[in-house]
């Protein structure tokens, strides 16, 4: 604290930013994003299990329901998708 003090002055005893320099980026690419948001979009109740067998049957992509649940999940906190009508 004293260096920062005498570098910086009064300035060098407030707190700095704690949130992360570097976040992680997803591996999951855009393409794939896209078009679980063009399936749902489609069909608005379809959830990550039915999303995830048309992916694998008529597109020949393997993902995990889990991976799908999280682009779901992520496309409703941006909100480009809103929460499936047949839910509660």
């Amino acid at each position: 604290h004293k260096k920062s003090i005498i570098l910086y002055g009064v300035k060098g005893l407030e707190r700095r930013s704690t949130c992360p320099k570097k976040l992680r980026t997803s591996k999951i690419p855009l393409a794939v994003t896209e078009l679980v948001l063009k399936l749902r979009l489609a069909n608005p109740t379809y959830g990550k299990a039915k999303i995830t067998v048309l992916l694998r049957r008529d597109h020949a992509i393997s993902l995990s329901e889990s991976t799908v649940g999280r682009i779901i999940k992520n496309l409703m906190v941006k909100g480009k998708i809103k929460r499936s009508i047949s839910c509660c």
